[in-house]
């Protein structure tokens, strides 16, 4: 599809994942959304150019692979996907109880309110398990099924650093994606979601204010 619209139009960097086609007299026709599962069009964030061939280069060398990691306080759900067979190699639901009637959970009601009172520490327990069952998930798949080319989250950055330090050392060297879209409670129909939303690209078209 770049390809075609490189045809067209100028194609000009706008972050990690967009671009603009401009026209010949420099007038913004198109934004170019990719899909969350590709590489980012540059190596770094911070690079100010990119190269079609370059990117499309690291497309090729894709291995096919993508973990999915949904996490929210009481569940995740995390699965790999296998883009050439286009299934699930493996996926997997946890529950645990961590939320409080007022839909705090546990480990957020600490930080801000001092010591709970009655079902505290079997919530921050179920809370340490949950992180601890995802984390070693996480560790054994990459481990039996092989690497990813990308871990594509759906989870608050909090949450986030958390998860991540459960499954060191396997996220190094790994690209990590956010999933672009709001998902439900995390359960296998969430993770169907998540994987239809990482693929899913968009093509805006801008139009043109006429000049009186």
């Amino acid at each position: 599809m770049l390809l075609e619209w490189a045809s067209l139009y100028e194609l000009r960097l706008m972050d990690g994942f967009r671009l603009r086609g401009v026209d010949l007299d420099g007038r913004d026709r198109v934004q170019l959304t990719i899909p969350r599962s590709l590489p980012p069009l540059t190596e770094s964030e911070h690079d100010e150019a990119w190269d079609l061939e370059d990117w499309l280069d690291r497309c090729r060398n894709l291995q096919g692979r993508e973990l999915f990691v949904l996490y929210q306080a009481g569940a995740s759900a995390v699965g790999v996907w296998d883009r050439p067979r286009r299934e699930w190699i493996d996926r997997h639901v946890f529950r645990r109880y961590v939320v409080r009637g007022n839909g705090k959970a546990q480990a957020t009601h600490l930080k801000t309110k001092g010591k709970s009172r009655y079902g505290s520490r079997l919530r921050l327990q179920n809370a340490e398990r949950l992180l601890e069952e995802t984390g070693e998930w996480i560790r054994e798949a990459l481990t039996v099924d092989g690497p990813v080319d990308s871990v594509l989250r759906a989870c608050d950055d909090r949450l986030w650093a958390s998860v991540r330090e459960a499954c060191e050392p396997s996220f190094e060297s790994v690209r990590v994606a956010t999933i672009p879209a709001d998902l439900p409670r995390p359960d296998f129909s969430a993770l169907d979601s998540a994987r239809r939303a990482a693929d899913r690209g968009t093509i805006q078209n801008i139009g043109v204010e006429r000049e009186d």
